[in-house]
C-alpha cells in the first residue's frame, strides 16, 4: 500500500504540473479534476496505513520529480504548450499507476483491503481511459 501511496502523490503532483503547463481550460479542469481524485486515493491509502501499521509521511519518488521536472523543460524549450506531449506523459504515468493497482488487487485477493483497492482502481482505470482517449485525439 505504501507503493500505491507513493504513486497517488505522484499522479498528484503530476497532474497540477500538467494543468499548469496547458492553455486549454478543458484539459486543465480535468487534470486538476483527476490531481484532486488522486490526493482523495492518497487520503484513504494512508488512513489504512495508519490503522494497521502507523502514519508516515509521503512526499513522492524522485523518479516522478524528475519526470515532471523534464516536462517543464521540454514544454520551456519548445516555446508553445504542447498538449499531445503533455496528455501523452500524463498517460505514460497513468500506465505505471494503473499496472501497480493490478498487481496489489492480485496481491491482496481475499483480505480486507481487496475492496478498497478495487475502488481504487476503478477509478485509477476511468482516468487512465479518458487521458489516453485524449491522447489518441490529439495524435489524430
Amino acid at each position: 500500500m505504501r507503493e500505491l501511496r507513493r504513486l497517488c502523490v505522484d499522479s498528484s503532483k503530476g497532474f497540477e504540473e500538467c494543468a499548469e503547463l496547458t492553455d486549454s481550460a478543458g484539459l486543465k479542469s480535468l487534470f486538476i479534476a483527476i490531481a484532486d481524485e488522486r490526493r482523495g486515493l492518497d487520503a484513504e491509502l494512508e488512513r489504512q496505513i495508519e490503522w494497521n501499521e502507523g502514519h508516515e509521511e509521503e512526499d513522492g519518488s524522485y523518479l516522478a520529480a524528475m519526470h515532471r521536472a523534464w516536462i517543464k523543460v521540454r514544454d520551456a524549450m519548445s516555446g508553445k504548450h504542447d498538449d499531445a506531449y503533455i496528455l501523452s506523459e500524463a498517460e505514460r504515468g497513468e500506465d505505471a499507476i494503473k499496472e501497480a493497482y493490478e498487481d496489489a488487487l492480485k496481491e491482496t485477493t481475499g483480505s480486507p483491503i481487496h475492496s478498497l483497492l478495487a475502488d481504487q482502481y476503478l477509478q485509477v482505470k476511468d482516468a487512465h481511459d479518458r487521458v489516453r482517449d485524449l491522447r489518441d485525439a490529439a495524435k489524430a
